[in-house]
């Protein structure tokens, strides 16, 4: 899936049976391929092909027969590696404000877009969230968390991107 954070990932299509399928990076499968292998008795292949890393790679094949016929480069699928860790997510306010007779506050901040926040009472944001929610498309997020009447709670958090990427904690 992408994106990613293997930076060789595996091409699967379908081919001639026993063909050597070769996997490009250019726009016309010229030069060295990124991948080469074979495809099994039924058509079908797996191949793993080295990326760039941090980056887009848009990804075509050519299958080769038995007989030396070369097929056409095939259209392209596009890969983003992504193997860098979000940054850390800003634990901007809660509504009402502290301190408060409400033991249902409303925590809200912003984290990478469109990406998964985890919100800990431990400094370290181990154990289990006390509440997941994702930041919309602008990183905007809010959550309505529990607090218990009459003490001070602290909450922190963490953002994993749409790769599995997680940032440290707040």
């Amino acid at each position: 899936a992408s994106p990613g954070q293997s930076s060789t990932p595996i091409v699967h299509g379908s081919a001639e049976a026993g063909s050597t399928v070769k996997i490009y990076s250019s726009s016309d499968c010229s030069g060295s391929p990124l991948a080469t292998g074979t495809a099994g008795g039924g058509g079908s292949f797996d191949i793993s092909a080295s990326v760039s890393s941090n980056a887009t790679t848009q990804l075509r094949v050519t299958a080769t027969d038995a007989a030396g016929n070369t097929s056409g480069c095939s259209s392209a699928i596009s890969y983003t590696h992504d193997g860098s860790s979000p940054e850390v997510p800003v634990l901007a306010a809660t509504s009402p404000c502290s301190p408060s007779s409400s033991t249902t506050p409303t925590l809200s901040g912003t984290a990478e877009a469109d990406g998964t926040v985890k919100i800990y009472t431990s400094a370290d944001c181990s154990g289990s969230p006390v509440a997941t929610t994702t930041a919309d498309g602008s990183g905007d997020y809010s959550q309505q968390l529990s607090a218990t009447l009459g003490t001070t709670t602290t909450w922190y958090a963490t953002v994993s991107d749409a790769a599995g990427n997680t940032s440290s904690c707040s």
